[in-house]
């Protein structure tokens, strides 16, 4: 086997593994609550990637203790008529394939999924 040959298989099989590893983590987080976010972190070192000591502090609270109105609010943030749709604005999605078509190989507007 050539040193090419071996070098594509040892990616591909990374990439594989890597995924695997994904895939594993996200079902995991259906059943044990994350120690923080990307976000989180990512907020964290923006803010504090001086200090030593900046913890994140957070408490999980059960779904059912969430109100209602920010589980709302959390999806209007995305989607503003989520309630009026089933799930893909169509028209949405063709005014931002003719703008984006209109701007050559830049995006210029995302659709609705």
């Amino acid at each position: 086997m050539s040193w090419a040959m071996y070098f594509l298989k040892c990616m591909a099989w990374g990439v594989v593994g890597l995924q695997l590893y994904f895939v594993i983590q996200i079902g995991l987080w259906a059943f044990i609550n994350p120690s923080s976010t990307a976000f989180q972190r990512a907020e964290r070192w923006r803010i504090c990637h001086l200090s030593l000591t900046c913890p994140i502090q957070h408490r999980w609270v059960p779904y059912a203790q969430i109100s209602n109105d920010l589980k709302r609010a959390i999806l209007v943030s995305e989607d503003d008529i989520f309630f009026k749709h089933n799930g893909v604005r169509i028209d949405d999605m063709q005014k931002a394939w003719e703008r984006n078509q209109k701007g050559g190989n830049k995006v210029v507007r995302g659709g609705s999924t």
